[in-house]
């Protein structure tokens, strides 16, 4: 994580460029920001640092988006969230559904192409809710 909150950029180049493989190659990826999501789901406010992590996330994000086709994203916690939308030019989301209470998911877009986006709250929802999510997500085998 102190790796990340680097300020040069190199390292989330390199982390944006390893993601952008393993899309490429047909699997799912999960970047976990570890600090933000026990702070925000323990009810308190982000620091400088774990503040300058969802930045991060947020850099990295745009690159892969700039170069991999991503159909969605699940994002949680709200500074997670804003910090990726702030770095992808994300003004607008439409609420489509609910995966459950309190977990929308939206349509967006970006680099003029359409992205799903579940949020939800680093603290709300059920243990199970991140998974509810990338179920959600999967596409449906064809009968």
């Amino acid at each position: 994580a102190c790796e990340l909150a680097a300020g040069d950029g190199t390292v989330q180049t390199a982390y944006a460029r390893r993601v952008s493989e393993l899309f490429h190659e047909g699997n799912d990826v999960v970047v976990l920001l570890i600090d933000s999501l026990l702070l925000e789901s323990e009810g308190g406010t982000l620091d400088a640092e774990t503040s300058k992590l969802a930045e991060s996330l947020g850099s990295i994000t745009q690159q892969v988006l700039r170069v991999s086709s991503v159909d969605a994203m699940i994002l949680s916690g709200g500074d997670t969230a804003f910090a990726v939308c702030l770095a992808n030019s994300i003004n607008t989301l439409w609420p489509e559904t609910e995966i459950g209470k309190g977990i929308p998911v939206c349509g967006a877009e970006v680099n003029g192409e359409p992205l799903l986006l579940v949020t939800k709250s680093g603290g709300f929802g059920d243990a199970d809710a991140l998974l509810r999510a990338l179920c959600f997500l999967q596409p449906q085998p064809v009968r």
